[in-house]
């Protein structure tokens, strides 16, 4: 191993020799927890290596140590360091060829001189030098307020469009780190590139392990980076996928508004709130033009690591989800027709594991048969609380301009474990009637709800908020009859024995009006009141007879707005 000698930070023109080359320091370029970054010079190839030629400028990121630390603290800092270099090492190995990481192209050590003439082996990494800027300073060139009243020039991507695309481009990159079982471990603005291309390029994989191993975090030091999960805060607690998810959110939040995210909040309507408070201040056009992004962040951002988006592809569906709604289709490049889907298909039977092709076989197989169900007027979404919440919010987002959405509703449809008290399907409610759907949705409540639930009080002010907001973007909130359009939500009181009877007739429902053709939903609620199943049911007669029940009860019922007063 070659000898550096006092090395606290290598000095212009100084030289380590790697496995494959020679480089020689330019100039510092960074510093992080563990790491010191220089820029540095190819100037002898000693070994043909796949990517590196003579003159080629590098990343070379070696050791940081404190040297004001006591010795024996700096020796065994030293030995967690060289730890924390090697897992690094080992997971851009993993990661070798994808374009959104910043690949490790040489390593090699050298011995580290502690002082008190002993010294030790130091591992260093030579990395690709991405031909670009970090994404904070990138957005600050693209999309720049235009304010100079503060030093925070970047406020958020106001267009939607623009917005989503970005989202979807950082996620997509996550997704295919994660699918090689790689946690990054420190995502934030700082450590995403973009290159030349307009690509989101991820850096700085000191903080990373592997997924399918039960690794411990190197090190014993707790984080307050504000882009770090609660968990990562705590030393002695684990982390996994989703540590990655929070710190995801928090970039997304970053995009929305051009701040970092907030501090760990525990109640999720109460961060929800406060995510959708700061875009509408940072950010009010995005805000307005599709407040579904609050929807996807707060979801990245809770609390509990299983309360959170379980992955970067559930990341994917919701930017996919309200997206569709913000620009009419999907963003990204996935295929949507059957014959990408049978290529797909072929090309997992050529390139994975048999087994894997064997579980998209019986995934099809389900398909087929719901499509069968499907050509029969029949449809029924069975699963827990995140499969019927995505789901039905996915459902709903395919309603446009001139359709119809009537819905006879309970309290307890909107408690926290069935669709959520100020969830993504409230939100897509909102969206589409944005869109131009007609909205109409008749609350029915007993005295039993108004004693009882402790929920009641919250929902109604989460409605009565939503179309708050909806009147602030000119859509007609106080009209009830159908050919006014807009959103209205009324509320009517019945005595228990209506309700229980109105329940048993099947009029606790939602109707799906498109191009003459109707479609009644139905939700089954399980022996403690919470929703199992949401039945579909084509149904052209039963729609016309619930119809016109309808508008007999809209006549009855008085405006949400009014609740309480």
């Amino acid at each position: 191993m070659q000898k550096v000698k006092k090395i606290l930070q290598l000095g212009r023109g100084e030289q380590l020799n790697g496995q494959a080359a020679r480089y020689k320091i330019i100039e510092p370029m960074g510093s992080g927890a563990f790491g010191l970054t220089y820029k540095a010079e190819v100037c002898e190839i000693l070994r043909e290596t796949e990517g590196l030629v003579r003159g080629q400028i590098v990343v070379i990121k070696t050791p940081a140590l404190n040297p004001y630390r006591p010795f024996t603290e700096r020796v065994s800092h030293l030995t967690e360091v060289y730890q924390t270099f090697v897992a690094e090492y080992m997971s851009m190995q993993r990661l070798r060829g994808m374009a959104c990481v910043a690949q490790a192209i040489d390593h090699g050590t050298y011995q580290f001189d502690l002082g008190r003439g002993e010294d030790a082996p130091a591992f260093f990494i030579i990395q690709q030098l991405i031909d670009g800027d970090r994404l904070d300073l990138y957005m600050e060139k693209i999309f720049p307020s235009g304010k100079n009243t503060s030093n925070l020039k970047f406020r958020g991507i106001s267009n939607s469009t623009q917005y989503f695309e970005w989202a979807r481009k950082i996620t997509a990159g996550l997704l295919q780190i994660h699918q090689k079982e790689v946690i990054h471990g420190d995502i934030w603005p700082q450590n995403i590139m973009v290159n030349s291309r307009g690509e989101a390029v991820f850096i700085d994989f000191g903080q990373s392990l592997f997924r399918d191993l039960a690794f411990d975090v190197v090190g014993n030091e707790a984080y307050t980076h504000p882009y770090c999960a609660p968990e990562r805060r705590n030393p002695d607690r684990k982390w996994y996928v989703g540590a990655d998810i929070y710190s995801l959110g928090g970039v997304l939040f970053y995009l929305a508004t051009g701040k970092n995210p907030p501090q760990p909040i525990e109640d999720i309507d109460e961060l929800k709130n406060k995510i959708a408070d700061t875009v509408k201040q940072s950010n009010p056009k995005l805000y307005h033009d599709n407040s579904g992004v609050v929807d996807v962040i707060a979801r990245c951002l809770r609390y509990s690591e299983h309360g959170r988006t379980p992955h970067a592809e559930g990341v994917i569906q919701d930017l996919d989800t309200f997206s569709f709604v913000s620009v009419g289709n999907h963003t990204g490049s996935q295929p949507n027709d059957v014959n990408g889907l049978i290529k797909d298909l072929k090309e997992l039977e050529q390139l994975s594991n048999p087994l894997f092709s064997g579980f998209a076989r019986h995934n099809i197989r389900l398909l087929w048969r719901q499509i069968e169900d499907m050509k029969h007027g029949v449809y029924d979404l069975t699963g827990d609380h995140e499969l019927i919440a995505n789901g039905l919010s996915q459902y709903l987002s395919v309603l446009q301009s001139g359709d119809q959405y009537l819905t006879v509703t309970l309290p307890s449809f909107w408690h926290p474990r069935n669709l959520g008290i100020n969830g993504r399907f409230l939100t897509m409610n909102k969206l589409i009637a944005q869109r131009g759907v007609t909205v109409r949705r008749i609350f029915i409540i007993t005295s039993d709800d108004e004693r009882n639930d402790p929920y009641l009080k919250k929902i109604i002010k989460a409605h009565q908020k939503i179309m708050k907001e909806l009147t602030e973007v000119k859509v007609q909130t106080t009209e009830w009859k159908l050919e006014m359009g807009g959103f209205y939500t009324g509320f009517k009181k019945v005595d228990q024995g209506e309700r229980d009877l109105l329940i048993s007739e099947g009029k606790h429902f939602g109707l799906w009006l498109k191009q003459g053709q109707g479609m009644l939903i139905s939700p089954v609620y399980d022996e403690s009141g919470k929703i199992v199943t949401i039945r579909f049911r084509a149904s052209p007669d039963r729609a016309v007879k619930l119809k016109d029940y309808f508008a007999i009860l809209l006549k009855q019922s008085k405006p949400l707005f009014g609740y309480g007063k």
